[in-house]
């Protein structure tokens, strides 16, 4: 009995079949109308061939198509990651409050083992300011008082410096001297620490 080839899978099939065994297909110049057969042969066994089962000796239709790569789904759990990140962060920036450091001298106070100019103990108020500044400073100073009224002695201020860990003192205008019963304006330069601060400056005075 002659044998009909499907031209779709090449599958063959008795020379009165209206449709493909193998895939269901049309056979060509059969007549219009009826239903392809239910299920076909299996595939044949070995390696798949270079062209798919289609069109090879008894064929089986296109091979399944390939499974979806994984590139795209990491992809797109990449850039969900960063999309959380970045909203994190503004998050954070916005409700989060941020410490800025600060330098906040509470009070000067002089110290001087000779008393020059009656300083030792004397102190006068401080101030905030950032870290890393170096700060210009003037105090109006008399010599020391003499009993109970406004007048002071004449002194001489011969040195200043600072004991306080992370702070400099530097062009101060001594030696200063500051006659009987007057006022003299000290001036220098205070460093500041590169870190925060809270408390008091000790000014030595000699």
């Amino acid at each position: 009995m002659a044998t009909r080839f499907c031209t779709q899978c090449g599958g063959p099939n008795p020379a009165n079949a209206t449709f493909c065994q193998y895939c269901g297909k049309p056979l060509a110049g059969a007549p219009a109308g009826g239903a392809p057969p239910v299920g076909g042969a299996p595939p044949p066994a070995g390696p798949l061939p270079a062209g798919g089962w289609a069109g090879a000796p008894g064929g089986y239709g296109a091979p399944p198509p390939p499974p979806p790569r994984r590139r795209h789904t990491i992809l797109r759990i990449f850039a969900i990651l960063i999309v959380i990140v970045l909203i994190a962060s503004i998050l954070v920036y916005l409700f989060v409050p941020v410490s800025t450091p600060n330098v906040d001298i509470t009070e000067f106070v002089f110290v001087s083992p000779d008393n020059v100019c009656g300083l030792n103990g004397v102190g006068f108020y401080g101030f905030n300011t950032t870290p890393g500044q170096a700060v210009n400073l003037t105090v109006d100073l008399t010599g020391a008082p003499i009993g109970n009224g406004n007048a002071t002695l004449g002194c001489t201020l011969g040195t200043l410096t600072t004991t306080t860990s992370g702070f400099s003192v530097s062009d101060a205008n001594v030696p200063l001297v500051i006659p009987a019963n007057a006022t003299e304006i000290l001036a220098f330069t205070l460093g500041v620490p590169s870190s925060s601060y809270t408390g008091n400056v000790t000014l030595v005075a000699t």
